[in-house]
């Protein structure tokens, strides 16, 4: 804030703090005959109005606030918080005036101001600013967390904070380190830097494949994602990295954070989040909220909430209790992350976090093709400056191309499929995104459906119908799904589930069962539709008639023809570098050694 009190009015309040200075931010530089303001600030209003002499304000709390009208500015990101963008010789850093860090501050700028920084002191200073600022004219403005994105499209990235404050810009045209933004981000208490990246246009992205041990067809897929996670407005996909025990994910998760949000490791190192399983709603919020990239590791099994939140936070969620030390007040915690989940195996079954997520799976290697951790990490972090600057290039170059790209046949995670299908313009992949997507979904229902048996009693009794399509009541689906229990696949325990679903008591709730079922049968090439009719509900199951579609997988052919799920185990053709019958083979042949940035 720019204050204009004069040299007298300074003079007046040194005198009455029997005697102590205050740092003039003009360096007493003022005049009496200094032009006013057109609004009193809010430390200028207490000196007119309070003039050393009110009872209930100290001649401290006056100093103070003069003081941080002087050296911070306030903001409020809603009509309940308030921020203060401190000023220092690193930069400009923004912190929510209730939290710890400003707390810190605001009592190091009182032992600086030679006052004492009691608790009613530093409470009463953080109440009046935040009255002040809640109930003025200053106008809300967002707060991001590691990456925002400004009006024009533009994508700023906060790099550091130690020991300077920087920016990564990055425009159609390319990228830039800036010392200061347009817009507000700010960083967790846990937040580590960036690498410092090479000449814009010099880096190498394709570096990164030698550290990561995944599938060429799930390449685009992963390539897309940690572009997605700095260019997402609406939406980020959840991706889970499922792969046996010794086969790399955690370090997989501490390659990923190292590009986009590292994370400070007790041993003092950049990584990535190693938490567990997360115990109720109220922590996932307050994780989310204090990090850009929400992961998640070594997850066996997950609560009945989980695949709810889940969704919440990958397309913007909300949650709200009851505020502390109150009867009718609450709290809003609002976050969005792209999410990371590591697993051995699919822990969620849920279809609708299923239309989110992207599934990415690490490959055993064998003792021959393994490294130490210290080994690869050294390279790794050689090569991560020319990783990230060529992380950058294609990021701008997303950001250039991505109206060219097909909008057509959107359903779900729209910017990502887009952005997948605009980097496949210029990515020497040996599957284009679309095939990548599609072998994606395709594997992750089948899990799915294992793990349910409701929807492998309805695809069971339509094949044992010997028809394409069979429509009941739900009462007469009740009754047909009883009689074809015994003659499925399964074990006894599955079976007795089954029948118990079809008890008179439970007829009624089995719409609600078939309901959620509808994804995953049309991902399994079937529709299942409900009819109201007089006699009640009528439920319709019948097969898709899906043609064949021929998928041409030369990279240079520039068809992004989407397969049908019987040419899946063809995908990739006889040079794609791993096995055309077994996709999730980890590719045998060494990597091209062509770069190709575009």
């Amino acid at each position: 804030m720019d204050n204009k009190l004069d040299k007298k009015t300074w003079d007046q309040i040194n005198e009455a703090v029997e005697g102590e200075v205050i740092a003039d931010p003009d360096n007493h530089q003022r005049t009496s005959d200094a032009e006013p303001e057109a609004e009193p600030s809010m430390a200028e209003e207490y000196v007119k109005d309070e003039i050393m002499d009110h009872e209930n304000i100290t001649l401290p709390m006056q100093k103070m606030l003069l003081v941080l009208d002087t050296e911070v500015d306030f903001f409020k990101v809603d009509n309940e918080n308030v921020y203060a963008s401190i000023k220092s010789d690193s930069g400009i850093t923004h912190h929510k005036i209730n939290s710890r860090r400003f707390n810190d501050f605001l009592g190091g700028l009182c032992v600086s101001n030679k006052i004492n920084p009691t608790k009613d002191l530093l409470g009463t200073l953080v109440s009046t600013v935040k009255y002040k600022i809640l109930n003025g004219s200053t106008p809300i403005e967002a707060i991001n967390f590691r990456k925002g994105i400004d009006s024009n499209g533009n994508v700023w990235i906060l790099q550091s904070i130690d020991p300077k404050v920087r920016y990564i810009k990055i425009t159609k045209d390319g990228w830039s380190i800036e010392n200061e933004c347009p817009i507000k981000i700010k960083l967790g208490n846990r937040s580590a830097s960036l690498p410092d990246p090479v000449i814009s246009g010099k880096g190498d992205f394709n570096l990164l494949k030698q550290y990561i041990n995944i599938p060429e067809n799930e390449i685009p897929l992963f390539e897309s994602w940690l572009i997605e996670t700095n260019t997402g407005v609406l939406e980020y996909p959840i991706i889970h990295l499922n792969g046996e025990a010794g086969t790399g994910k955690s370090t997989l998760i501490d390659i990923i954070h190292c590009l986009i949000d590292p994370i400070i490791q007790p041993d003092g190192s950049t990584g990535g989040s190693k938490r567990g399983m997360i115990k109720d709603v109220w922590s996932m919020y307050v994780g989310a909220t204090n990090t850009h990239i929400l992961t998640m590791d070594n997850i066996s099994k997950t609560p009945d909430w989980f695949d709810d939140i889940l969704c919440q936070l990958a397309t913007g969620g909300d949650f709200e209790a009851r505020q502390h030390h109150t009867m009718d007040e609450s709290l809003v915690l609002s976050s969005h992350n792209p999410i990371i989940i590591g697993s051995i195996n699919q822990v969620s079954t849920a279809t609708d976090v299923q239309r989110r997520s992207i599934y990415i799976h690490t490959q055993y290697l064998g003792t021959s093709k393994s490294k130490s951790k210290l080994e690869l990490w050294d390279s790794f972090m050689k090569d991560l400056p020319t990783i990230y600057s060529g992380y950058l290039d294609l990021i701008a170059k997303v950001l250039k191309k991505r109206h060219k790209a097909d909008s057509t046949d959107l359903v779900s995670m729209t910017d990502f499929i887009i952005t997948g299908r605009t980097l496949g313009q210029f990515r020497d992949w040996n599957i284009s995104f679309d095939d990548s997507m599609k072998i994606s979904e395709s594997i992750a229902s089948d899990n799915i459906l294992e793990s349910n048996p409701l929807a492998q009693l309805l695809i069971h009794t339509l094949k044992e119908s010997g028809k394409n399509e069979l429509s009941m009541l739900t009462s007469e689906w009740s009754l047909k799904l009883f009689d074809n229990t015994e003659s499925m696949d399964g074990d006894d325990n599955t079976k007795s589930y089954l029948r118990s679903l079809f008890t008179k008591s439970q007829q009624r709730r089995l719409g609600e069962n078939f309901t959620p079922l509808k994804p995953l049968l049309r991902n399994q090439g079937y529709e299942f539709n409900k009819k109201r009719t007089n006699k009640g509900s009528n439920w319709t199951l019948n097969k898709i008639d899906e043609s064949v579609v021929t998928v041409v997988t030369d990279a240079t052919s520039g068809d992004n023809s989407s397969p049908s799920k019987s040419d899946m185990s063809d995908i990739g053709g006889i040079n794609s570098g791993y096995d055309k019958y077994n996709p999730y083979n980890f590719p045998s042949t060494p990597d091209s050694e062509e770069n190709n940035n575009g």
